[in-house]
């Protein structure tokens, strides 16, 4: 698999309206526009779907053009109703989500199952 793909999976319960994507082992310039256009495809892809789940367990390596494009992708998605979640981030993918502010914007589980079996987040317009 290059770095310009990634294995999409559907989550098992049929009807559910969840995807699991699974992410390479670096996000980056090479191949962060391709990602987040993936994910929001998936995101729109099928009418049905209403979480999209970005499985980081694989990635070691994420640049800032990665960070801003998995954002975008969160903002695409979110805007047609859809939510993205970020699974699984490993330590220094999660160090630079702390230092870019992104943790602060996205919801960030701890591994896959956790993300899929999440309650919806609330929209932004209704949050304090």
């Amino acid at each position: 698999m290059s770095g310009t793909e990634f294995e999409v999976t559907a989550e098992p319960v049929i009807g559910s309206g969840r995807v699991v994507a699974i992410l390479p082992p670096e996000i980056d310039l090479t191949n962060a526009d391709v990602i987040a256009d993936q994910l929001v495809r998936m995101a729109v892809a099928d009418r049905g779907v209403r979480v999209v789940v970005a499985d980081l367990s694989r990635t070691t390596f994420c640049d800032s053009r990665g960070v801003h494009q998995l954002l975008m992708a969160c903002r695409h998605a979110g805007a047609r109703g859809v939510e993205l979640r970020l699974a699984a981030p490993r330590e220094p993918v999660i160090r630079v989500f702390e230092l870019t502010g992104v943790s602060a914007l996205v919801r960030l589980y701890p591994d896959v199952p956790a993300a899929l079996a999440a309650e919806a987040a609330r929209p932004v317009a209704e949050q304090p």
